[in-house]
């Protein structure tokens, strides 16, 4: 994790050292504040008024929390010395308060457990989900334009596309977020680059829009494990599942490892 930049003399750093920990954005911008007082009858005849000159920073804190992945905004003027002290001060006191609203597993297993959001679940959980979703658009992660996933829906996408969010979780800590919807895919053949079309048919099938994993958790089975369980909760088989296109390279190979040489894309 880079050091950024601040002003001159200030700079700040991922709180604890670790991404996973928390992420740390500061940005100041110089500004200096001219304070006049008057000092007794003399200023009031004189029209002199001293000047201290106090070097201020307004301050724009973005705090990724480890427990819900959302991020935290706080913006305020701070002195230089006090930028990182305040920084971990209000993301620690976050964390402590901070527990996961969602309520329906897909599955009994334990930890790590999967969670679904529906247009019909708490307003909590629907905040929540889409604060994670914004979190995986935001890193860059999934080439995507668009967020996804919104804590209010519209009707038509609803009756629709039946949209549902799976949030997998560990130890009460979110691990990614899986966007899915009910889409018209077509069966490609994976082996070639790009994927060619198998017949012209297309079928109504869940599609898995958006797969995301918080990158401390990779290549340790969360998205293969969540895409199974995903899989059995809507009751197909995980090559049975479609997918929206286009793919990153990492994207692209963890689909061939899952359905093989025939995939179904929206």
């Amino acid at each position: 994790m880079p050091w950024f930049s601040a002003a001159p003399g200030v700079h700040a750093q991922c709180v604890g050292g670790r991404r996973a920990e928390g992420h740390v954005r500061v940005v100041t911008q110089q500004r200096w504040l001219a304070w006049g007082f008057a000092h007794g009858a003399s200023a009031a005849h004189t029209g002199y008024q001293p000047q201290v000159e106090l070097a201020m920073h307004e301050l724009l804190i973005d705090l990724l929390c480890p427990v819900c992945l959302r991020y935290l905004s706080k913006r305020g003027w701070l002195a230089p010395d006090e930028n990182i002290r305040f920084s971990r001060r209000y993301l620690q006191a976050h964390v402590r308060a901070c527990s996961l609203p969602y309520e329906t597993r897909v599955s009994q297993a334990r930890d790590p457990v999967v969670f679904v959001v529906t247009p019909r679940s708490t307003s909590k959980e629907r905040m929540y989900s889409f604060e994670v979703a914004k979190t995986a658009w935001r890193s860059g992660d999934i080439g995507a334009d668009k967020i996804g996933w919104y804590p209010s829906l519209d009707r038509e996408d609803i009756l629709e596309h039946d949209p549902r969010a799976y949030v997998p979780a560990m130890e009460g800590r979110t691990l990614g977020i899986v966007v899915v919807r009910r889409r018209l895919c077509l069966p490609y053949d994976s082996g070639f680059d790009p994927p060619q079309p198998i017949a012209s048919e297309e079928m109504v099938r869940w599609c898995l829009e958006r797969i995301w994993i918080h990158a401390p958790f990779r290549r340790s089975g969360v998205a293969t494990n969540t895409v199974r369980l995903i899989a059995s909760s809507v009751g197909v088989k995980p090559s049975d599942l479609g997918f929206l296109a286009p793919f990153t390279d990492a994207g692209f190979a963890f689909v061939k490892s899952l359905c093989g040489t025939t995939i179904y894309l929206g």
